[in-house]
C-alpha cells in the first residue's frame, strides 16, 4: 500500500474516530444530565410536601398558643418548636417588622422575606434552600406572618457527590468511546483497503 494511500485511510479512520467518540460523548452526556435533574427533582418534591405540612402544624400551633394568651414575640412560643436544625422560623408583624425567630444556621436578613404561600428553592453558601411563607390568621383576623427556610444541606452534599461521580462516568466512557471508535474505524476501513491495494496492482499488463 502506498503512503498515499495510508495516509489518505489514517486521516478518513480519524475523522470517523472523532465523530463516533463525539456522538457517544454527546450520548453519555444527555443521560447524566437526565439523572442528575431527576434525583434533584425527587428530593426537592420530597422537601417540598414536608415543608408545606411543617407550615401547617407550626402555624395551628401558633395560633393555639395565641388564643392561650401568649404573645408571638415571646422566646418560649418557638422554643418547643425548634426541634430540627436544619429549620429556622422568622415571625413577621403585619407591619413586617421581624418579631421572633429561630435561627438554626447563618442566613442574611434579605432572605428571611418572602411574599409568595408555595416554597421557593434557592442556594445560599453552596448548599439548596427551600423558603416558605404563610399569614398566620384566625378566623379572617391577621397576626402577621410565618417564614419558614430549610436547609437542605444532606440533600446538596448528595446531589454534588452525584455529579462528580456522573463526570468520572461521562470522562470514562469518553476514553472508551475514543478506544472503542477508532478500533471500530479501522475495521470498516480494512476493506476498502484491500480494495485500493488491489486496485493500484492492476496495470495494462494484469488487467
Amino acid at each position: 500500500m502506498s503512503y498515499g494511500t495510508k495516509h489518505a485511510r489514517s486521516k478518513l479512520s480519524n475523522r470517523l474516530t472523532r465523530v463516533y467518540a463525539a456522538l457517544f460523548s454527546v450520548i453519555f452526556f444527555a443521560r447524566s444530565v437526565g439523572v442528575f435533574l431527576l434525583a434533584y427533582q425527587f428530593l426537592l418534591e420530597k422537601q417540598w410536601d414536608d415543608l408545606i405540612k411543617t407550615m401547617q402544624l407550626i402555624e395551628d400551633n401558633l395560633v393555639e398558643e395565641m388564643e392561650e394568651g401568649e404573645d408571638l414575640s415571646s422566646p418560649e412560643v418557638l422554643s418547643e418548636l425548634n426541634v430540627d436544625p436544619h429549620l429556622s422560623i422568622f415571625i413577621f408583624g403585619n407591619d413586617g417588622a421581624l418579631i421572633n425567630h429561630v435561627l438554626n444556621f447563618p442566613l442574611p436578613e434579605r432572605m428571611h422575606h418572602k411574599s409568595g404561600k408555595s416554597p421557593e428553592p434557592f442556594i445560599y453558601n453552596g448548599n439548596l434552600m427551600l423558603r416558605i411563607s404563610h399569614p398566620i390568621s384566625e378566623d379572617g383576623t391577621s397576626y402577621g406572618k410565618l417564614t419558614l427556610v430549610y436547609s437542605l444541606s444532606s440533600e446538596t452534599s448528595f446531589l454534588k457527590l452525584l455529579g462528580i461521580l456522573l463526570l468520572g462516568a461521562n470522562a470514562a466512557g469518553v476514553l472508551i468511546a475514543l478506544l472503542a471508535s477508532q478500533r471500530a474505524s479501522r475495521r470498516m476501513l480494512e476493506p476498502i483497503g484491500q480494495m485500493i491495494s488491489a486496485a493500484n496492482r492492476i496495470d495494462s499488463q494484469t488487467l
